[in-house]
């Protein structure tokens, strides 16, 4: 997901007020950078400067685990179904909810 700030103000994206919502319910999100073993605890929100952007890879929360057999972390793909991206935004110390569908193709 690319977020650009094409206001006049710096924005802040408030990950832990944003969330996934597919077919079985709502859940948190997992953000490119974070260690797995974080995927349950508060992201810090990120700001972004009047024309500045952010790239960052966006899961559900719920899908990243630990494999005890492999002794490894993944993250289990979303596919075959859609789901939505709420984006919390806040702008002038107040929140604003973007909602994004994300369409799924399938192969």
């Amino acid at each position: 997901m690319e977020i650009k700030n094409n206001g006049n103000i710096p924005i802040k994206v408030i990950w832990d007020n944003s969330s996934i919502t597919d077919s079985i319910g709502t859940h948190r999100l997992f953000i490119s950078g974070m260690k797995y073993i974080d995927s349950n605890n508060t992201i810090p929100p990120v700001v972004i400067p009047v024309n500045g952007k952010i790239t960052r890879d966006v899961y559900n929360a719920d899908n990243v685990e630990f494999v005890s057999y492999g002794n490894t972390w993944r993250i289990t793909p979303m596919l075959g179904f859609n789901f939505t991206i709420t984006l919390c935004i806040e702008k002038n110390g107040e929140e604003h909810y973007q909602n994004i569908e994300v369409k799924v193709r399938k192969i």
